[in-house]
């Protein structure tokens, strides 16, 4: 004889038809946020809450990091239930054209859901015992910027940030400072620093010149992977230790880094010594050529020795060496400087300019790259000491 499902097994009765190309973007988003692995395994489910006002919720959690979004359906019964995230996700996206209908009775365990010849069976997990997504006590403050712009910023810069640093977890992260005419982005992990600025006016709390905040990586990272290619702006809201992001039917929430970021300005040199005009390109090419070489020793070393007349890019390992010879502009005096060729590969792949300018103040001083058409975004790369 089969048991009657207790309390807590038992789910809320739904019925509600969804638009299956509305569904498979939604879902696109909201499985990007879902954990690979965890010990809680309803943390790997999407809770779906369907509403007698036609909004069906879509919501993950890994435990830290929080998206919700709503599509408008037809909905017959409200009622709520967590779906296996990423089996549900790939059934959606094999499913035939037509109108996706999702239904449960009182007291099952799986949901049903049918799609023109389709019709599959897939088992739920209990919606009560799905966490509660973190919520903003009060808003301190907030700022809007086009989605298109905050994308190119977080690409831009995130890339800086260290991977895992337990005795600097600020430096995980990634700075955001607001001022009156504009906001900034900056990573820096101690060996290399991306800053992106963008000018535009923002209504800051009164007595405040500039507010900064640290956003986690994680935020930053599947924040970049959902914004939309469109200049429609999205609004940062921040609390004492949380950030919620809004766009269009889409909110995201995460907790911010407690802790006050490095003073980056004093890392960024106000005069040059020695300036280097060289098309982008042709030094990405180089430098492409100096990997191959430079990941056979341990140092990824490469050196660039700057004369009027030649610019001469070489790097040595015990089975091969290399050198180019690239033309170039150059103000200053001569100078040999060496740097580990992966994170200068790293920061040319960000520099979107046809000619890239390379500035620095002597062989054991800090170099900066900037587009030569501006300096909106730059790079701060730190040289490696050689032997002479």
């Amino acid at each position: 004889m089969n048991k009657a499902p207790s309390e807590r097994e038992r789910n809320d009765p739904m019925r509600v038809i969804l638009n299956l190309a509305e569904l498979k973007e939604s879902l696109s988003s909201i499985t990007k946020f879902l954990p690979a692995s965890s010990p809680k395994e309803i943390l790997k489910g999407i809770l779906v809450r369907v509403n007698d006002d036609g909004r069906v919720e879509w919501i993950a959690f890994n435990g830290t990091l929080g998206i919700r979004d709503f599509l408008m359906s037809q909905v017959s019964e409200p009622g709520s239930v967590v779906l296996p995230g990423s089996p549900f996700y790939s059934l959606v996206n094999k499913l035939p054209k037509g109108e996706v209908e999702l239904y449960m009775e009182p007291g099952d365990s799986k949901i049903t859901l049918k799609c023109g010849v389709h019709t599959s069976q897939i088992a739920v997990m209990k919606a009560a015992e799905f966490p509660e997504l973190p919520v903003l006590n009060h808003v301190n403050w907030s700022v809007s910027i086009s989605q298109v712009k905050l994308r190119e910023m977080i690409e831009r810069v995130s890339f800086a940030r260290a991977v895992a640093d337990e005795t600097r977890p600020l430096l995980t992260g990634v700075n955001l400072l607001v001022t009156p005419d504009s906001v900034r982005l900056t990573a820096l992990d101690g060996y290399r620093m991306a800053t992106q600025v963008t000018s535009q006016h923002t209504d800051l709390p009164d007595g405040k010149e500039e507010l900064s905040v640290v956003l986690s990586g994680e935020m930053v990272k599947n924040l970049a992977a959902i914004l939309e290619d469109a200049d429609v702006p999205c609004q940062l809201s921040f609390d004492d230790s949380h950030m919620l992001v809004t766009f269009g039917h889409v909110s995201l929430i995460a907790s911010t880094l407690a802790g006050e970021y490095i003073y980056y300005g004093k890392v960024i040199p106000q005069s040059f010594s020695v300036k280097v005009k060289v098309r982008t390109d042709t030094l990405k090419e180089s430098i492409s050529r100096c990997l191959i070489v430079a990941r056979e020793s341990s140092s990824r070393l490469m050196k660039m020795d700057m004369r009027t007349e030649e610019m001469t890019i070489s790097a040595n390992s015990p089975i091969m060496t290399m050198r180019d010879v690239l033309p170039h502009q150059m103000e200053g005096t001569d100078l040999v400087i060496a740097f580990n060729c992966e994170f200068l590969n790293e920061i040319l792949n960000h520099v979107s300019s046809d000619h890239s300018l390379l500035q620095f103040n002597g062989q054991n001083q800090p170099m900066m790259v900037t587009p030569d058409d501006g300096e909106d975004y730059l790079f701060i790369l730190l040289p490696v000491r050689v032997a002479e």
